[in-house]
């Protein structure tokens, strides 16, 4: 609560959902009484009823994690009862004041700021009734990336209690104050987007609530500026739930704390995850009941593709060029004035671009690519069943859910490529007007258009699109060619290498049932075709038990051939940047990485958490997640043995697993 609040939040520059547009009316809420009320329409059932259209970009909404269809607490039940007058023996309980009992009050603080800071608030019944959360791990690197000024605590004291109940939902940080850009209180995003191929209009952050944004660290080049939005999923139910309950279940929630961080350590563009905490007591029907979870996640802003097409679908230009002018200048540093709306899709498919493919060089499976689902910032969000490539298979689909494989490993370039012509579908008609304009757009461009004029608006700046889309490619083909090049052993790229090396490694892989990236670390230890230690070399890239046998000979045959061409390539590559082969493993080995975070790793430590709380076993994995181009034990180094193990790739039932995207 020390940290110092951002700035540029999407509260203070975006237009706030008008059923509860300040945070003083929000946190007024807490004194509704159904027979006192004076706006009847305003409730505290306004933050978690679902299925409402919010012409905004987001609603004010404090976390509630608790279960849903709600029930009445037996606390309030006792205590009302206590007020009955004389006589009376049937109780009613009116849903409004039991929510406004739930809503944090500025009457209840329970965690004091420094003066003219946030504060933290609660209720009487929030606190007695909301389930026990138990913090299950801390993400020490992501605190230490993005925020080296939050003060983790240790285990017991005040600063890990605090952050215990800020970032289970259980207290909720606000400010009051008159001045707009002084208040605060957390919030959920508004965005629509296309599912499977298809419009599915208003979606938005049903689960998700924004709780505090920060200065943050540079982590990389595409976090500008540097800030740290920390958002709270499984928090319970907000305006955009639909007909869902708001929560998340462990075992999601165990796949995105560690899959977040694992990626970070790939240094694939990525949201990160700061906590994991449990709910144990709060039950969530999925395929099965579970219990719940929260994880912390953060990232520079949650803005994602869609939150810019459920504007477009209605024609609120007003809205729309709003958000344009936000992202632009505020999350991506645009500074080109007169065309906002262009360099906005630019900046957006250069770093989609990267992102797949970064993706696509480490075989990694989103497995759910709507464009909900796309940040603005060409970051990895939204952690559903998502799986790194285990035997390669170009057309593996490692969504269960994904039945026509629309999103496969193979399509996931195309499907970024979809979605970037989705973006520039919604800004298409601001485009156009930028271009005729030659000038900066005010905010009421298109109030006195008619559809002819916004159609050659249309046509003029899909044309642009077009030419983005082509650069999306070209910048996407770039990167995963350099990606590829340094996880070869390559000191440069040359226009031919990818059929012949990068393709053909993965044509061997694919023929003869090789996993995907024991390959590339094994390749690491490549001594040369004339070595005689070249032979137990290419047993262990090919081990001939897991080779069909009629593939055998065929397969060391072909691979000793493409080993060949592959030395003679190393070789020129490191004479003509004037070094030779005894850096090679040491820099393969920074960018291949021992540690594969596989679905059998996943699913054995979420089985441990949910029977044992076996928490030291998931902090193990987040380590070597954080760590993953450590040796473990290679070559007879020292390492424990569950290291070595989790190195493994697993039982053969475990392989090609197919997650599912109830979470």
């Amino acid at each position: 609560m020390n940290l110092p609040l951002a700035r540029s939040l999407p509260t203070y520059n975006l237009t706030p959902d008008t059923s509860t547009p300040s945070v003083a009316e929000v946190f007024n809420l807490s004194n509704y009484k159904a027979d006192q009320a004076s706006s009847p329409d305003v409730k505290p059932s306004m933050l978690r009823r679902a299925g409402r259209q919010v012409r905004a970009h987001y609603s004010l909404v404090t976390p509630l994690p608790t279960e849903f269809p709600y029930g009445v607490p037996p606390l309030l039940v006792e205590e009302l009862k206590k007020d009955l007058p004389e006589g009376q023996e049937e109780l009613k309980v009116d849903l409004e004041d039991m929510l406004a009992r739930m809503e944090p009050s500025l009457q209840h603080p329970v965690l004091q700021a420094k003066e003219g800071g946030l504060a933290a608030y609660s209720s009487p019944l929030r606190e007695k009734t909301l389930s026990k959360a138990v913090l299950l791990g801390l993400s020490k690197k992501c605190a230490e990336d993005l925020l080296p000024n939050l003060d983790l605590g240790e285990e017991g004291s005040a600063a890990r209690e605090e952050i215990l109940q800020i970032l289970s939902g259980r207290a909720v940080l606000a400010k009051i104050d008159e001045d707009k850009t002084q208040a605060f209180s957390p919030w959920s995003l508004c965005y629509g987007g296309h599912q499977f191929g298809s419009w599915a209009s208003q979606l938005g952050d049903g689960r998700a609530v924004s709780v505090f944004t920060t200065h943050s660290t540079p982590t990389s080049k595409f976090h500008s500026p540097q800030i740290a939005e920390l958002q709270l999923k499984g928090a319970g139910r907000t305006p955009y739930s639909r007909f869902a309950d708001g929560l998340a279940v462990l075992r999601s929630s165990v796949r995105e704390y560690l899959g977040s961080e694992y990626m970070a350590a790939l240094a694939i563009p990525t949201s990160r995850a700061l906590s994991l905490i449990h709910l144990p007591d709060v039950a969530v029907a999925r395929e099965k009941m579970e219990t719940g979870a929260v994880v912390c996640r953060v990232a520079p802003s949650w803005i994602r593709l869609g939150s810019f097409e459920i504007h477009r679908s209605r024609d609120d230009w007003r809205n729309l060029s709003q958000l344009v002018t936000y992202v632009s200048k505020e999350v991506l540093g645009v500074h080109e004035e007169k065309m906002l709306a262009r360099e906005l899709v630019k900046g957006v498919a250069k770093r989609t671009a990267v992102m797949i493919a970064r993706w696509q060089a480490y075989g990694f499976m989103h497995g759910v690519m709507n464009t909900d689902n796309f940040s603005v910032l060409g970051l990895t969000i939204d952690y559903g069943p998502y799986a790194f490539m285990d035997k390669f298979d170009r057309m593996h689909i490692c969504n269960h859910s994904d039945d026509s494989g629309r999103y496969a490993y193979k399509l996931q370039p195309a499907m970024g490529e979809f979605a970037i012509r989705k973006l520039g579908d919604a800004v298409a008609e601001m485009i156009g007007a930028e271009i005729e304009s030659d000038s900066p757009l005010t905010e009421s461009w298109a109030d006195d258009s008619d559809r002819p004029k916004r159609m050659a608006w249309r046509e003029k700046g899909l044309e642009y699109i077009s030419e983005i889309a082509g650069e999306y490619k070209s910048d996407l083909k770039g990167e995963y060619e350099a990606q590829m090049a340094k996880r070869l052993g390559f000191l440069d790229c040359k226009p031919d290498d990818n059929l012949q090396y990068f393709e053909k490694l993965l044509d061997i892989m694919e023929n003869y049932n090789l996993d995907f990236s024991r390959t590339f670390r094994t390749l690491c230890f490549f001594p040369g075709v004339h070595s005689t230690d070249f032979k137990d070399f290419l047993t262990r890239l090919i081990p001939l038990d897991e080779v069909p046998k009629h593939h055998q000979a065929t397969a060391q045959e072909e691979t000793t051939a493409f080993l060949r061409k592959y030395e003679e390539r190393l070789a020129a590559s490191e004479s003509a940047n004037g070094t030779d082969a005894s850096s090679r493993q040491k820099r393969m080995k920074a960018v291949n990485p021992r540690f594969i975070l596989r679905q059998w790793v996943l699913e054995e430590a979420i089985a441990r958490l949910e029977d044992k709380r076996d928490t030291a076993f998931l902090e193990l994995v987040l380590q070597m997640s954080t760590n993953p181009f450590e040796s473990y034990g290679e070559d007879g180094e020292s390492t424990s043995a569950e290291e070595a193990r989790l190195c493994g790739i697993g039982s053969e039932n475990m392989l090609g697993f197919q997650c599912s995207c109830s979470s």
